[in-house]
């Protein structure tokens, strides 16, 4: 059975009418710019009632409250059709390189660090070497979507496989690849060793010759570190991150935190903690709200 988002009326509107991509500018709008690309959690569970929600009333990109502090301009990017941007973001743009390309022309002249988690982070890998970023951090990105489709259900990602032979698809099959061909970007990734999504890529990642790893104690897939680390994480130069990188590690996310910026961890750690006890008590009053 296909999942909802496959050839769904309402999915296809908003990638046909719908720009999918959200700049928000700063003081300095000539500055350093940031690109976040959304991964497959975008909206979660797959029903189109939660598609309703998240994306077409409240407009939800990832990152979006935990952006870099160091940037003057934020670019989040979404892929509503949770295929790997095989079928890029929008009507307008139907494809990773078309993206790229929009974002080249864009924003020409400035640097760009570009960020992603999981299916966004295959792309931000794609995307940063292509526009020659300074860096990019990827959370659990996919490294091999060749694999992934020979492995995966045919229905839940049917247009990668559909796609993956494509002239504009097949020569970014393989992430870490592509950046070792490049040979001058910088990529960091980030898993957690004990995330069974991620076993195959981190082996793959310790393998390139781009890829700097920094691998966690932990087994979920996605982003490794505590949410309110991100603006510090993100905002680290590569420099800092080559000093603390150490890939026969494995990280305690606490420790790491403390290395990335001091002693102020331990305030982010507690304002982390009053964001999930937040959020928690706003999960248990919609149940309460929706059961009446």
């Amino acid at each position: 059975m296909k999942p909802f988002y496959i050839n769904n009326s309402l999915v296809e509107s908003v990638w046909q009418q719908q720009q999918n991509y959200k700049e928000v500018v700063g003081k300095n709008p000539t500055g350093d710019v940031y690109l976040y690309f959304a991964g497959n959690s975008i909206y979660y569970p797959n029903t189109e009632e939660v598609f309703r929600r998240t994306i077409v009333e409240n407009d939800h990109y990832e990152f979006l409250n935990f952006k870099a502090n160091s940037a003057s301009t934020h670019v989040f990017i979404r892929d509503v059709h949770k295929q790997w941007y095989v079928t890029g973001i929008s009507q307008a743009l139907p494809d990773l390189p078309s993206v790229v390309n929009f974002l080249k022309r864009r924003y020409a002249g400035r640097a760009v660090t570009v960020v992603g988690s999981s299916a966004g982070g295959y792309a931000a890998i794609i995307a940063g070497v292509l526009l020659k970023a300074r860096c990019v951090f990827a959370f659990s990105p996919q490294l091999d979507l060749n694999a992934l489709a020979e492995a995966a259900n045919w229905d839940e990602y049917q247009l990668v496989r559909d796609f993956k032979d494509a002239s504009s698809y097949a020569p970014y099959s393989n992430p870490a690849n592509f950046a070792d061909a490049s040979g001058s970007v910088p990529i960091f990734y980030f898993a957690n060793s004990n995330s069974e999504d991620d076993q195959r890529e981190i082996e793959i990642a310790k393998q390139s010759r781009m890829i700097t790893t920094f691998i966690f104690k932990g087994d979920i897939h996605g982003v490794p570190v505590i949410s309110t680390l991100l603006p510090h994480l993100l905002a680290a130069s590569p420099e800092k991150l080559m000093r603390v990188a150490n890939p026969l590690k494995v990280w305690d996310k606490h420790i790491f935190g403390f290395h990335i910026c001091g002693l102020k961890y331990f305030a982010l750690l507690a304002m982390y903690k009053a964001y999930r006890a937040i959020k928690n008590v706003g999960i248990c009053l919609r149940k309460k709200w929706l059961a009446n």
